[in-house]
């Protein structure tokens, strides 16, 4: 049985629903958004055995640091996805809100499809892009865009967007270990 402990949080106040998988019965609770009160009730989850489930805000920082000292298995959800749009909510709440985070998790309704969220720097994820184009001259990049585009003239963008991202994995990876860019040239080919 593991325990799913969903939480719509809020600046001064946080709404929990507590639900185990085996009953689906929710157990709701209210209580001040601070660190000492959330870790007085992570504190009596098993860790093994138990989900925390939350939104992205303010407080899902300290949050999420906090469950990540702890052990605990946590995942934060995206709400500009279209299933909380107000129109798809007409009994919106904190608890409602609460309770159909966790509901959504046990059925397996989460969004998975990997959309780019827009998140982070533009600058920087243009600049990327850009020189994802200027990477395709070279073997490593040309395939993966081909693999990913499959021929689809619709699927250049996601294509690029995996070679850009391939590539930010690559400069982190020489960054965390410190060692010059690698690569593999086969044999009998020019270009690297």
């Amino acid at each position: 049985m593991k325990t799913i402990l969903a939480i719509d949080l809020g600046k001064s106040k946080s709404v929990f629903c507590k639900m185990d998988t085996i009953e689906l019965k929710p157990r709701f609770f209210t209580l001040k958004t601070s660190p000492q009160k959330f870790h007085d009730v992570f504190a009596q989850l098993d860790q093994q055995n138990s989900i925390v489930l939350f939104e992205v805000g303010g407080q899902s920082g300290w949050l999420s640091d906090m469950l990540r000292l702890l052990d605990i298995e946590f995942k934060v959800t995206n709400v500009n996805h279209p299933s909380w749009k107000w129109s798809n909510n007409p009994n919106k709440s904190d608890k409602n809100d609460a309770h159909r985070l966790a509901v959504m998790y046990h059925s397996g309704n989460t969004d998975r499809s990997g959309r780019i969220s827009k998140r982070g720097n533009p600058q920087l994820r243009m600049l990327l892009v850009q020189a994802s184009w200027a990477a395709l001259r070279f073997s490593w990049a040309r395939d993966i865009y081909e693999r990913v585009r499959r021929g689809s003239k619709k699927r250049k963008k996601t294509a690029i967007i995996a070679v850009a991202r391939h590539m930010l994995m690559r400069c982190w990876a020489m960054l965390r270990d410190n060692k010059s860019w690698q690569y593999r040239i086969a044999a009998g080919t020019v270009n690297p």
